[in-house]
């Protein structure tokens, strides 16, 4: 029973998940032969031969309003043994495959190539070149999220630092209730990072918390209201009587048993996208050391290509062609020999004459 009190959890952090960063205009249709569609029936099985004792994975999806974008990407995870959720944090410029525009993860929902749905797509990926398997998924758009942090009452947070997101749209250092306007300001918010994305995920990660705190102060009888408010703005395949039933198991939780971590990797250009490759060594023992999955070996992280190079003297070539452009050395001289010389008049006629100074100006 308690193992799956993670699903009205989960739901605490769906609703401040759901936001967007960036958008992408230049698109294009790629075949894919690599992936398969078997994949759902060995998800099946796991879950027919899952028992209220083991652990339940949910996938949390921010969706981009106009793109379909999955923008923010969490894997949370509950272990009943340890009673500890535990929540990977996907970046958004992961890289999944050419078979996908821009090769990101984010593109996935929206340009599935294997599946006529989007989320069947996400959680293929995920299972295949991850290892993660997913059994629920919980989604929700941006002005959804606004909608349901205003029916929370706002969100109880100590901002770390002064937010300038836009002129005129400033979040001081401080504690504070942050309306639904305001806590999109927050998550968006990466310009003053020095590891951009990286570091806006650390602060999405704070205001989860924020989040998950205030409404459990606010008590079990509110939480289900908000709940029930707000379980009609999101996407999900979880049963609204599945998370109502576990709602005030949730509460046995504090909040300092729910850890996030961030899949590690590097930033890399493929063609003229900025994205982010998985460290695959690196997410394994993460995998082993935090999360219940399948086994880590299969884990099939995608390669960035390697990008074509230019020569070492494809500099001085385009240079060289634009010196060849200009006219020869003789040419030039000739024309300038050519050129009359031009009169200029002086600027003082005769007529006018500087003033004489006066005594008290000297």
């Amino acid at each position: 029973m308690k193992g799956l009190a993670v699903r009205f959890i989960m739901l605490l952090l769906a609703i401040t998940a759901g936001t967007v960063v960036g958008t992408f205009t230049a698109y294009n249709s790629h075949e894919n032969a690599s992936l398969k569609k078997p994949y759902i029936a060995d998800l099946n099985q796991e879950k027919q031969a899952q028992t209220e004792e083991e652990a339940v994975s949910v996938l949390i999806c921010g969706i981009d309003d106009t793109m379909q974008l999955t923008d923010v990407l969490l894997y949370a995870v509950l272990d009943p043994e340890t009673k500890k959720v535990n929540v990977l944090q996907i970046p958004r410029d992961s890289f999944v495959g050419e078979e996908y525009p821009t090769g990101k993860i984010n593109a996935v929902t929206a340009h599935p190539v294997v599946y006529d749905d989007g989320m069947q797509e996400l959680k293929m990926v995920l299972y295949q070149q991850l290892g993660l398997p997913v059994d629920y998924y919980v989604t929700l758009k941006l002005s959804d999220f606004r909608r349901i942090v205003d029916t929370m009452g706002g969100v109880k947070m100590n901002v770390p630092k002064t937010i300038n997101y836009l002129y005129g749209k400033t979040i001081w250092q401080g504690e504070q209730y942050l309306s639904g306007e305001q806590a999109e300001w927050l998550v968006r918010y990466r310009s003053g990072y020095a590891q951009g994305d990286i570091g806006r995920m650390s602060m999405q990660a704070e205001f989860l918390k924020a989040a998950a705190e205030t409404i459990k102060a606010q008590g079990i009888v509110n939480a289900i209201k908000v709940l029930n408010a707000c379980y009609s703005e999101v996407n999900t395949d979880m049963p609204f009587a599945k998370m109502l039933s576990y709602a005030t198991e949730c509460f046995e939780l504090d909040i300092k048993d729910i850890s996030f971590h961030t899949v590690p990797g590097t930033g890399k250009m493929n063609r003229s996208y900025a994205v982010y490759q998985i460290d695959a060594a690196a997410l394994k023992q993460l995998l082993d050391s935090c999360f219940i999955s399948k086994d880590t070996a299969d884990v099939n992280i995608r390669q960035v290509p390697e990008q074509p190079k230019f020569e070492d003297n494809a500099e001085n070539d385009i240079w060289q062609e634009f010196l060849n452009s200009l006219p020869e050395q003789d040419e030039q001289t000739e024309r300038s020999e050519q050129t009359e010389p031009i009169d200029i008049e002086p600027f003082w006629d005769e007529q006018f004459t500087q003033p004489e100074l006066k005594e008290g100006n000297k």
